[in-house]
C-alpha cells in the first residue's frame, strides 16, 4: 500500500512510473481508457498481461469499481497461489519417486490437512463405518444398523455428486452404473474421510474387449475441518442454587430413602447450595395422611433432616400428585430392568414438571432427577456450568453400574471405576435433565396445542390423549418446541444408575435366602443358535436353564449377562411370563 501511495505521488509530480520504483522494485501502472466501463469490460481487461502485472490502476472514480477491482485481483492472486501449491506438490512427489520414505518427507494429502491421528491404544482406533444411501452399519457398540439423519444424507449426496463429476472428468469413456461400497471415518483432528467404490462400464473403443464387464474404481474423499469458531455464551458460576426434583412412586419408597440419605451426605452435610423437592406419586385410592400413608417414612426423614440443617439453609420439601386409576396398578418387580423410573409411562415426567415447577419459581435452576441414582459434587457443578438460562439445557448420560457385590467386582460401594466390565453408559435413559424454569415454561407454551399443560392432577388424563405421540419425555418436548436453546448431551461418569437393581437383588435375597430369582420377562429378537437349538426368543427363565446346560454359569453370571443384553437394547415385552 505504501508503494502505491509513492507511485501516486510520482505520477502527480510528473515522474515516469513505468520504470523502477522505490528501493529498486519495478512498479507498473495501468491507465484505464475514458470509455472503459469496469462492470462490463473487466473480462476483456483480464486478457491483458499488463493489467495483471500492474501495481496500480487509474483512474478509479467510482466506489463500485474499486470493489470490483479488489474482488478480481483477490481471486486472481488466490488462483496463482493455488497453482503454485499444486506445482510444489507435484515436485514433492517427483523428488520422492518412491525412493524416500514419506515419514521423512511428510507429504500430506491434501496439503495443509493434518495426517490421521495415531491411536495410543487399541481402544483409540478410529474404525471405518460401512454405509449406503440410507443406513450406516455398526455405528456403535450398541446398534447394528441406524438410518442416516437428514444432515448425513445431504452430506453423502453432495460427496457422491462431486465424486461422480471427478470420475466423469478423469474417465470420460466410463459410464457410471452404481455404488459398490462406501466407508467413512471421522477424525477430530482431520475431518471426515470417505472411501468410495463406484461401479462403471466401459463405453469407449475398448467396450467390445471388456464385454460390458463392471469396473470398480476407488476414490478417497476428505472434508477437512473448517475454521474453528468460538461460540460466545453467557457467564455462569458454580454458586447457583439447584432445585433437585425427585419423583417417587409408592413401590420406590426404599429407593427414595436411600437417595435422601445419599443427598444428606453429599449435599446437606457439605452445605452445597441445593434444595430437594420430593414429588410423591400417590395411587388413585391411597391414603395420604397418618400411619397408612405409603410415604410416611420419607416425610419423617425429610422433616428430621430439614430441622437438623435448618441453620445452613438446607431443607427438603415435598409435593403430592394423585394418579388416575389406570396408572395405579401394582408394578411388577421386573420393571426395575427398564431404563426409566416411570416405566412405560415416561410422559409422566412432563406432568411432574408441570405440577411441581410453580412451587419453585421461574428463575430457578431445575434438575429433574431419579431416586435410583447416586452422584458426586462434581456432577452438580457441571450441571451449574452446562445449564445456561436462555441459552442451553443439559441432559447427562449416566453410568449404569452393575451390582458390585452380586457381580463379584467388589463390595457394595460408590467408588467403582467406570469401565466396560463394571457397567455401561445408559444413553437410553432421559430421566435426568437440567434447565431453567423460564426456559421450560416458554418451551411448553410452544407445544401446548399438541401437549396440554397440566395445571392439576385431573389433567393427567389429557396428557395420555395427546395429539403428538412423538413427545415422550422432557427432552423430546424441548426438541419439538424448537426453542432457540442449545441441547448439550454427554456422558457423565460421576452420575451413577443402578440403585433400583441393587434393591431388587437385596429384596429377593432376603425373601429367598441367598438364591436369586431372576426377572421373568420375555426378551424379543434375541437368538441362541448351536448344533442342538435355534431359538427366536427366550425368556429369562429359559435363559437360565439354557446356560446351565451349555455353559458353567451361576446365577450371578446369568444376571450380569441379562444386564448386558439389556445394554444392547433387547426390548422387554409388557406381558411378563414365568419360566
Amino acid at each position: 500500500m505504501r508503494q502505491g501511495y509513492m507511485l501516486a505521488i510520482r505520477t502527480s509530480v510528473g515522474v515516469d512510473v513505468s520504470g523502477v520504483g522505490g528501493h529498486g522494485i519495478e512498479q507498473k501502472t495501468y491507465a484505464l481508457k475514458s470509455t472503459t466501463k469496469l462492470f462490463k469490460d473487466l473480462n476483456l481487461l483480464a486478457k491483458d498481461a499488463a493489467f495483471h502485472n500492474a501495481t496500480t490502476v487509474y483512474p478509479v472514480t467510482d466506489t463500485d469499481d474499486f470493489y470490483r477491482l479488489h474482488a478480481y485481483f483477490s481471486k486472481h492472486h488466490l488462483e496463482v497461489i493455488q497453482h503454485f501449491s499444486n506445482n510444489l506438490e507435484m515436485k514433492s512427489y517427483r523428488i520422492a519417486n518412491g525412493t524416500i520414505s514419506n515419514n521423512i518427507l511428510e507429504i500430506r494429502w491434501p496439503l495443509g490437512v493434518p495426517l490421521p491421528s495415531t491411536p495410543e491404544t487399541r481402544h483409540d482406533i478410529l474404525t471405518w463405518r460401512l454405509l449406503n444411501r440410507s443406513h450406516i452399519f455398526l455405528p456403535n457398540d450398541a446398534n447394528n444398523i441406524e438410518p442416516l439423519n437428514s444432515i448425513e444424507t445431504l452430506d453423502l449426496d453432495k460427496v457422491l455428486e462431486l465424486t461422480k463429476q471427478y470420475a466423469k472428468h478423469k474417465y470420460p469413456t466410463l459410464q457410471y452404473m452404481g455404488i459398490h461400497t462406501i466407508y467413512r471415518r471421522f477424525d477430530a483432528t482431520r475431518g471426515m474421510d470417505y472411501h468410495i467404490h463406484l461401479n462403471f462400464r466401459e463405453t469407449g473403443k475398448f467396450a467390445a474387449l471388456t464385454q460390458s464387464e463392471t469396473l470398480t474404481k476407488s476414490f478417497q474423499v476428505i472434508k477437512p475441518l473448517g475454521r474453528v469458531e468460538v461460540v460466545p455464551s453467557p457467564y455462569v458460576t458454580e454458586s447457583t442454587r439447584i432445585a433437585i426434583l425427585v419423583p417417587t412412586f409408592e413401590h420406590q419408597v426404599e429407593y427414595a430413602l436411600d437417595f435422601i440419605r445419599h443427598y444428606e451426605s453429599t449435599c446437606m452435610r457439605n452445605q452445597d447450595n441445593t434444595f430437594l423437592l420430593m414429588i410423591f406419586m400417590y395411587r388413585f385410592d391411597s391414603i395420604s395422611k397418618g400411619d397408612a400413608d405409603p410415604f410416611r417414612d420419607i416425610k419423617t426423614l425429610a422433616l428430621d433432616l430439614s430441622a437438623k440443617y435448618k441453620a445452613d439453609g438446607s431443607r427438603i420439601a415435598w409435593v403430592s400428585i394423585r394418579l388416575r386409576a389406570t396408572l395405579s396398578d401394582s408394578v411388577p418387580d421386573d420393571h426395575v430392568m427398564l431404563n426409566s423410573i416411570y416405566g412405560h409411562n415416561e410422559i409422566l415426567s412432563i406432568a411432574v414438571a408441570d405440577l411441581a415447577l410453580p412451587k419453585i419459581g421461574l428463575e430457578s435452576l431445575v434438575l429433574m432427577a431419579s431416586n435410583c441414582i447416586s452422584f458426586k459434587p462434581d456432577f452438580l457443578n457441571r450441571v451449574r456450568m452446562n445449564t445456561i438460562q436462555g441459552f442451553q439445557i443439559y441432559s447427562p448420560i449416566g453410568f449404569m453400574l452393575y451390582p458390585c457385590r452380586l457381580a463379584n467386582f467388589c463390595k457394595d460401594c460408590e467408588s467403582c471405576d467406570v469401565s466396560q466390565g463394571t457397567g455401561y453408559f445408559d444413553k437410553w435413559n432421559y430421566d435426568i435433565i437440567s434447565f431453567y424454569s423460564r426456559d421450560y415454561v416458554q418451551a411448553r407454551k410452544q407445544v401446548e396445542t399438541s401437549l396440554p399443560i397440566m395445571r392439576m392432577d385431573t389433567d393427567i388424563e389429557r396428557l395420555f390423549n395427546r395429539a403428538d405421540k412423538s413427545i415422550n419425555n422432557i427432552l423430546d418436548m424441548f426438541v419439538s418446541s424448537k426453542l432457540s436453546v442449545h441441547i448439550l448431551r454427554g456422558v457423565e461418569p460421576n452420575l451413577r444408575y443402578g440403585g433400583g437393581i441393587r434393591h431388587f437383588v437385596d429384596k429377593h435375597r432376603r425373601e429367598s435366602g441367598n438364591s436369586l430369582t431372576l426377572p421373568k420377562c420375555l426378551a424379543e429378537t434375541f437368538a441362541i443358535s448351536d448344533s442342538n437349538s435355534n431359538i427366536d426368543w427366550v425368556s429369562v427363565g429359559f435363559l437360565k436353564s439354557y446356560f446351565s446346560l451349555y455353559s458353567p454359569l451361576n446365577d450371578t453370571d446369568i444376571f450380569v449377562t441379562l444386564l448386558r443384553l439389556l445394554h444392547n437394547k433387547i426390548p422387554i415385552k409388557d406381558d411378563c411370563s414365568s419360566d
